[in-house]
């Protein structure tokens, strides 16, 4: 009973491989603080909501940085970013 085809398989092996790229890890780290910096804009601690929109920021010039040049770009981080 095999349900996924091999074609599949390799598929999603390939995703995963890209996704433990150092830019990739980067832009799902800013995509989960997403949650923790909107709580702190809707409880008003204004100054850390500025610090972690500052270092989302800093981390997607980060991530782009890192791809181009050391050469890890990937299909992936495409769709990610």
């Amino acid at each position: 009973s095999n349900f996924i085809s091999d074609e599949t398989r390799k598929q999603i092996r390939a995703i995963s491989t890209q996704a433990r790229s150092i830019p990739n890890i980067i832009t799902i780290t800013r995509i989960c603080s997403t949650p923790i910096i909107c709580n702190l804009i809707v409880t008003e601690k204004y100054n850390f909501a500025m610090a972690g929109c500052f270092l989302a920021g800093f981390s997607d010039w980060l991530d782009g940085y890192v791809a181009k040049n050391y050469k890890q770009q990937t299909v992936f981080g495409t769709y990610l970013d």
